[in-house]
């Protein structure tokens, strides 16, 4: 009987050691697939923001062309109303009319 009992704790220690070596090799386990969950995790954070910056980029450089095609539109336009206007002709009389309005009726 007290063989059998030798044995049982025997058997028992095994199995506790086992048991630990277990948890051991599953703890070794989910620290690796931590490792490996947060590694790619940086990697996805780090592209998602190199994705952005190109976007940032690319959008600054189609507002740039914007505002450059608007500013030529505009040049362009305020050129021909500069021609337009340098194509009137005033009598002596809207001269004088313009000038009177301006400087108060001063003569030269």
């Amino acid at each position: 009987m007290e063989e059998k009992s030798v044995d049982s704790i025997t058997v028992l220690k095994e199995t506790e050691g086992e048991g630990k070596k277990i948890v051991e090799e599953a703890r070794a386990r989910k620290e690796e697939t931590v490792k490996r969950a947060n590694e790619k995790a940086r990697a996805i954070i780090e592209k998602a923001h190199e994705e952005a910056k190109a976007l940032k980029n690319e959008l600054l450089i189609k507002g740039r062309k914007e505002i450059k095609e608007e500013e030529e539109k505009k040049l362009k336009e305020f050129r021909k109303k500069t021609d337009e206007i340098k194509k009137i002709k005033l009598s002596p009389e809207q001269v004088e009319e313009i000038f009177s309005k301006f400087f108060g009726g001063y003569h030269a």
